[in-house]
C-alpha cells in the first residue's frame, strides 16, 4: 500500500484528546471505505462497521432517531451481547 496524505490526517485526528466523530467525504471509488477500515484495524481493538447501502434494514432503524451516534452504539452492542 502506498502512503496517503489522509493516513497522516487520521493519525492527527486520533491523537486529539477530545476529537469529534469522524466523517470522510469524497468522490465515488476513491478509497474512503478502504482507508477508514485499514485505519480502524491498525489503531483500534474493536471496530463497528455498518454499511447502510448493503444493509438497508439497518438504515431503516435510524430514520426516526434524533441521536444517531448513540443509537448506533446502542444497537451495535445490543447485537454483540
Amino acid at each position: 500500500m502506498f502512503k496517503r496524505k489522509i493516513s497522516e490526517t487520521l493519525k492527527k485526528w486520533r491523537e486529539q484528546p477530545n476529537h469529534f466523530p469522524l466523517v470522510i467525504m469524497g468522490i465515488r471509488q476513491c478509497g474512503k471505505t478502504y482507508i477508514s477500515q485499514l485505519f480502524a484495524e491498525e489503531n483500534y481493538k474493536h471496530v463497528v462497521y455498518i454499511n447502510f447501502i448493503k444493509q438497508k434494514r439497518r438504515k431503516e432503524a435510524f430514520y426516526d432517531s434524533k441521536d444517531v451516534p448513540r443509537e448506533i452504539w446502542r444497537k451495535a452492542f445490543h447485537q454483540v451481547w
